[in-house]
């Protein structure tokens, strides 16, 4: 994440909206996600580790949908 912030900091964004950034586009992206990832996208944005296997078939073809592929 901090990798993120400094990002968006050398683009310009003002270091007390860097957070608020962050939220909204993580935000727009969760409400693309296909149903039942939700979960998955608030454990990444924690830091949390997910086991992406676990997950089922699929996931790679919604991904490439989600990203017009």
């Amino acid at each position: 994440m901090e990798e993120l912030r400094a990002k968006l900091a050398g683009i310009g964004i003002a270091e007390d909206q860097i957070d608020s950034v962050i939220e909204t586009v993580f935000d727009f992206i969760k409400e693309k996600l296909p149903e039942g990832m939700e979960g998955i996208a608030d454990s990444l944005m924690n830091g949390e580790t997910t086991n992406l296997g676990s997950i089922g078939s699929g996931l790679l073809e919604k991904a490439k949908r989600f990203f017009g592929g």
